[in-house]
C-alpha cells in the first residue's frame, strides 16, 4: 500500500445509547459498531432511531454481541 493510499481516520466511542444517536445523527459516520446489549436501550432500538432519520447519510452498521444464548436474544 502506497502513502498516499492511506486516509486519517477518527474514531469516536461511547456507551451511552442516546449519546451514541446523537453522535450518528450529527457527524457524517460512515461505520457504526453496535452491541445489542446496551443499558437502558437495546442496540436493535438504536439502529431503528438511526435508519429512521432519513436527513442523514446512512452509515454501513455491523451488529456485535456477548450473548450466546438464543433463549434471551431478540428475534427480528
Amino acid at each position: 500500500m502506497e502513502d498516499n493510499d492511506i486516509q486519517d481516520y477518527e474514531i469516536v466511542s461511547t456507551t451511552n445509547p442516546k449519546e451514541g444517536i446523537n453522535i450518528a445523527l450529527s457527524q457524517d459516520i460512515d461505520i457504526i459498531f453496535l452491541d445489542i446489549m446496551m443499558p437502558k436501550k437495546s442496540g436493535f432500538d438504536v439502529l431503528k432511531e438511526i435508519r429512521e432519520c432519513k436527513e442523514i447519510k446512512q452509515p454501513f452498521v455491523v451488529i456485535v454481541t456477548a450473548l450466546n444464548d438464543e433463549s434471551k436474544s431478540r428475534k427480528q
